[in-house]
């Protein structure tokens, strides 16, 4: 692992309770008052968590790269064809999913080595309950995007075999069958 991933581990690990608080405290508000205060369960009724993750994932990339630049000055907001943020040299790719499943949503390429993998999983009324973190060396893990299907979107699912060379920055992943599945962190503050 190069030494800026392995601040960024660290780094990642320390503001993801702050990110959850942002969010829950200050900027859920704000999201709602954009939608003219309705309810957020109403706002997201019979829609798909990719909706969902489409509309909040921008927020949330914002909370967490303003978190990590103000610990890491090298740490910038890149987002060039195939990566969101470098940190000096290294280009890192960003997914966030609101779903507590075992799955990334993502356009089915291989865009950089390094992806970091979050999960921020909400109540019925938008507040973050729990959360999870990894950096996943892509290069060297056997785990693929899917082939994407009609839709252009294709998913990522952790091997069981590649435990051992993913960095589990907030929370663990539990091997199941086939496939890892994470073991969030429920230390938000609501």
């Amino acid at each position: 692992m190069n030494q800026d991933i392995k601040l960024l581990a660290k780094t990642l690990q320390e503001v993801m309770p702050e990110v959850c608080k942002e969010w829950n405290n200050d900027n859920l508000g704000r999201f709602l008052y954009a939608y003219r205060n309705k309810p957020f369960k109403e706002i997201f009724k019979n829609r798909q968590t990719q909706e969902k993750t489409k509309a909040i994932s921008p927020i949330i990339d914002e909370i967490v790269a303003e978190f990590i630049q103000e610990k890491i000055e090298a740490f910038t907001i890149t987002e060039g064809k195939g990566f969101d943020y470098t940190l000096n040299n290294t280009e890192i790719e960003w997914k966030n999913s609101l779903s507590n499943s075992k799955s990334w949503t993502g356009n089915g390429y291989k865009k950089t080595n390094w992806h970091v993998l979050c999960k921020f999983v909400m109540n019925e009324d938008g507040k973050i309950e729990k959360y999870f973190a990894c950096i996943v060396p892509y290069d060297n893990i056997k785990s693929n995007w899917s082939k994407p299907k009609n839709s252009n979107f294709s998913s990522l699912e952790l091997l069981i075999s590649d435990y051992n060379d993913i960095i589990k920055v907030v929370g663990d992943l539990i091997p199941k069958k086939k496939y890892l599945e994470p073991q969030f962190v429920n230390n938000c503050s609501l």
